[in-house]
């Protein structure tokens, strides 16, 4: 009898497995069908770009109109840009990275990925581009490259927006940089099942995923905890890891950009959700305090992405901002 269900077993498991690599294969089919859709209702052209960190882009809107280039946050990719970068493609020429290491960019384990680097690869995917000068936004670690950028290429950038940004050290308050160095990491997921809580620090009215797109990203989101290991501990400490103590407040604050903000001499606006659980409110005041032609918009009852929360209002503020800078009518 213990042969017999053993073998019984046996063919349950072999089955249970061709069962979900099944699924699987179904679920990714569906999501890169979804991602060819998303390029489609943009009307946008994938890219590639080989140069000193190989990258993938999607560039659609105005052929010959002022560029914007658009950075995602960490975890995210290119597409999920699509609503917000919809309807601002009529007014300009749209360009959306992946930033490297995250959606189909090449990984390295043997880089270090600092908002630094993050700087010098993006200019390379520009310059590569003969895009002479920009309009710059970033959302979360993409704000923190688009503030680092700023401050090294200040040439190149004709007006700046930062969403919800990291890169930035509270004076008072709590932020996702103090969990990092207690050791707690969001990103880090111990089940794919743990995704939901994951969207549910991130929106404060997350948007809607159908459940077998869910399940994909959920278990893609958990196979890449050891890269997110990775790029956080890359991100808090450079090449020179924090071993002997954490930093004190003051040392957080001036390890930040918190002390290169008054470099910035351009329009920038900058937006920011009322109930982002991952940075507060408080960093936007101080970006308001100390960028001399800075504009502030808190979004009520957003979270940490409004261009995906509330991409329609987060545009007419954007147009808004936008119109007197450039030349044509907006």
């Amino acid at each position: 009898m213990n042969v017999a269900k053993k073998m019984l077993d046996n063919v349950g498991q072999k089955y249970q497995h061709i069962y979900e690599d099944l699924q699987h294969s179904i679920e990714k089919n569906l999501w890169q069908s979804s991602l060819l859709l998303r390029q489609k209702f943009l009307g946008a052209k994938l890219e590639s770009h080989q140069g000193a960190h190989p990258l993938t882009y999607l560039k659609f809107g105005l052929e010959e109109g002022p560029v914007l280039i658009f950075l995602h946050g960490f975890a995210d990719e290119k597409h999920n840009f699509f609503l917000s970068g919809k309807f601002l493609s009529s007014k300009f020429q749209i360009i959306v990275p992946d930033i490297p290491g995250f959606g189909d960019s090449k990984k390295y384990l043997d880089r270090t990925y600092m908002l630094d680097t993050y700087a010098l690869w993006i200019d390379d995917l520009v310059q590569s581009l003969g895009i002479k000068e920009f309009h710059l936004m970033g959302n979360s670690l993409g704000g923190g490259i688009a503030i680092k950028y700023t401050l090294l290429y200040p040439q190149k950038v004709q007006s700046l927006v930062i969403v919800d940004s990291a890169g930035v050290h509270p004076e008072k308050s709590r932020s996702l940089y103090c969990e990092f160095l207690e050791g707690k990491n969001l990103f880090l997921l111990n089940h794919p099942q743990d995704f939901e809580a994951f969207l549910k620090r991130v929106f404060y009215k997350r948007p809607y995923i159908p459940s077998f797109l869910f399940n994909f990203i959920a278990r893609d989101f958990h196979n890449n905890r050891d890269w997110y290991a990775k790029l956080t501990r890359d991100l808090l400490h450079g090449p020179h890891a924090f071993s002997e103590k954490i930093p004190n407040w003051q040392e957080r604050i001036d390890l930040g950009l918190n002390p290169h903000l008054k470099k910035i001499d351009i329009p920038t606006f900058i937006l920011w959700g009322k109930e982002d659980s991952l940075f507060p409110t408080e960093i936007a005041h101080i970006l308001k305090r100390e960028i001399a032609q800075s504009e502030l918009k808190i979004y009520n009852e957003v979270g940490h992405s409004p261009q995906a929360e509330i991409p329609w209002r987060f545009v007419q503020d954007l147009l808004r901002f936008y119109r007197p800078l450039l030349k044509s009518k907006v």
